[in-house]
C-alpha cells in the first residue's frame, strides 16, 4: 500500500526517504513544525496524511511511521450529508485519538 511505503521508505534509500519527509517547508507560509508539506503528503502531528477526493467519494489516509500505524477511511455522502464535505477526514481524525492518543488529530 502506498501509505505503508511512504511511511517506511521501503522504496527509497534511507537518504532519499529522509529528504522526502524532511520539514523543509516549515516556516514557509502557514507551515509549522506540527503541520507542514513534504514530497507526497502533509505531515500532521507525526502522521503522513492524504485526503483525496472527487465529488461524492472522499478518502482520508495516513501513516504514523514511528508507531507502525496506517489507516484509510473512504466515505460517500448520504442524502442527509453535504456532498462537498469530506466526512472521511473527520472520521480519520476521530480514529487517531483511539489508535494513538499522543498523536491524536482531534483538536
Amino acid at each position: 500500500m502506498f501509505l505503508d511505503a511512504l511511511g517506511s521508505g521501503e522504496l527509497l534509500s534511507d537518504e532519499y526517504h529522509e529528504i522526502q519527509l524532511a520539514p523543509t517547508t516549515v516556516g514557509i507560509g502557514s507551515n509549522k513544525p506540527e503541520q507542514y508539506w513534504v514530497m507526497g503528503a502533509l505531515m500532521l502531528d507525526g502522521w503522513a496524511f492524504l485526503n483525496p477526493g472527487i465529488p461524492g467519494y472522499y478518502g482520508a489516509g495516513g501513516t504514523l511511521p514511528d508507531e507502525g500505524w496506517t489507516m484509510v477511511v473512504y466515505t460517500t455522502p448520504s442524502p442527509a450529508t453535504d456532498p462537498s464535505v469530506s466526512t472521511a477526514t473527520g472520521i480519520f481524525r476521530q480514529f487517531t485519538s483511539i489508535v494513538s492518543p499522543e498523536h491524536s488529530l482531534e483538536h
